[in-house]
């Protein structure tokens, strides 16, 4: 949009005739808003875009919709005369092709990658009835290279049903939990009829919850209208999502780049800080300056923590069995000061850098972390889906004054309610807010021994 509009102006237009800031802002403003309208029309889903002529009237009318509010605003501010209408007219028509020309290109690399394996959407589904036969039918009738169903699942595995006839039953909903997070699953259809299917559809929806893929429901013919704004059609079956994935596309690029640029920073500001700490580590106790320990990460996936040693060698914890106390004997003089400082979290920044980790996010837990005498997961169903993201080393929930001992329900069913909000409700302003207020925090030493 901009490229074409800017050309046309330079090789047309004489720039000492016009106002060009004015043309500048008329570039600017109508790309937004083309922008806006293709976001409302839904053409930046991969769907639409893999087809790029079949959803070439809607962006014809996108492009115009745009064009004539540019026209309008003009007008209405006498400054229509300001403005080639040559330079209007072969705009609209330029940019309308490019964006026509741009996408089929993109749609034919994205066809090339999916068939050399590049580009894959693994999909499971649950639930062998009519409708799931359907789908997968119409997938394999569509020959897009890029969709592979990874299986189909059903708890009453002893009764056939008719998506059977295309693919055996992989598992119970226990193994389809399992191949999700194994190899790492885009998206899940549940298909189940609807009728007296209530509660079992909760139940499956809520043991769901916990993976970072898609969830959808094939909704029956019954009930389309009176859903008509939260469902779409999918290879010709009508659906409607329950499950976002939390943080894709845009979203996830954006929080990577932040990670990386801030986290590379600090750690050149704290280079001195690394070598004074590791100095006095180790003339207070003998052992190895940093201490690593498996906990709970992306996907519920083990991955390799890194923090300075604050517990005599002899005495540390690999699996958090028994989380620290108030003047608990295993920690050192110089640990105490690094816990509540929480200096110690600081070899975390190379768990960003390798992508394990995110600046914000869910604090990662040890295996055997406990509230009381109970596991984490015992105490609070649905504890998984905090996993859905990757962790970080300061979170929402350690900022609002859940950090430190987890001694009873509690505070840990308050910081994995913390965990959901900070998930549902990301932004990378709510990162720079928690950051802000994770220093504030690192102050008080209340909830940190």
């Amino acid at each position: 949009m901009l490229a074409s509009g800017a050309a046309i102006l330079f090789y047309y237009v004489d720039s000492a005739e016009v106002n060009t800031s004015l043309y500048a802002l008329a570039l600017i403003l109508t790309t937004y808003i083309v922008v806006h309208f293709f976001t409302i029309a839904k053409l930046y889903r991969f769907q639409k875009i893999v087809k790029p002529w079949r959803q070439f009237p809607r962006i014809l009318a996108a492009c115009t919709m745009a064009f004539m509010f540019l026209v309008a605003t003009a007008f209405l501010l006498k400054a229509s005369e300001s403005f080639s209408r040559v330079w209007v007219l072969s705009w609209l028509l330029s940019a309308v092709v490019l964006v026509q020309l741009g996408r089929s290109t993109i749609a034919w690399l994205l066809e090339a990658a999916g068939a050399q394996g590049l580009l894959t959407r693994r999909i499971i589904v649950f639930g062998h009835t009519e409708a799931a036969r359907e789908y997968m039918l119409n997938m394999i009738k569509a020959s897009q290279p890029w969709n592979e169903v990874v299986g189909l699942f059903d708890d009453r595995r002893n009764r056939l049903g008719p998506a059977t006839q295309l693919r055996e039953i992989s598992g119970d909903l226990n193994d389809l939990i399992a191949a999700a997070r194994r190899k790492r699953v885009d998206e899940i259809f549940i298909s189940l009829p609807w009728s007296g299917s209530n509660e079992r559809i909760e139940a499956i929806l809520g043991r769901l919850s916990v993976l970072p893929a898609r969830v959808n429901l094939f909704v029956s013919s019954s009930l389309e209208r009176r859903l008509d704004r939260d469902i779409h059609k999918e290879f010709n079956v009508t659906v409607r999502t329950i499950y976002e994935r939390p943080m894709t596309g845009w979203q996830a690029l954006l929080k990577r780049l932040f990670d990386l640029c801030v986290s590379l920073l600090v750690l050149l500001l704290t280079a001195p800080v690394f070598l004074i700490v590791a100095l006095a580590i180790k003339l207070d106790s003998p052992g190895p300056v940093f201490f690593r320990q498996d906990r709970f990460g992306f996907n519920d996936e083990l991955i390799p923590v890194w923090k300075f040693r604050t517990m005599h060698n002899k005495l540390t914890d690999k699996n958090a069995e028994r989380l620290a106390t108030v003047n608990d004997p295993r920690v050192t003089k110089v640990g105490r000061i690094l816990r509540k400082t929480s200096l110690d979290e600081l070899p975390q920044l190379f768990n960003v850098l390798n992508g394990s980790m995110s600046l914000v996010g869910p604090r990662p837990h040890a295996t055997r972390a406990k509230a009381g005498d109970r596991l984490y997961q015992e105490v609070i169903e649905g504890y998984g889906s905090r996993h859905r993201v990757k962790p970080g080393i300061t979170g929402w929930a350690q900022v609002n004054g859940w950090r430190g001992e987890t001694d009873t329900d509690e505070k840990i069913i308050r910081r994995v309610e913390h965990d959901l909000y900070y998930i549902s409700h990301w932004s990378i302003w709510l990162d720079i807010r928690t950051l802000l207020r994770t220093i504030q925090v690192a102050l008080k030493t209340d909830n940190a021994y």
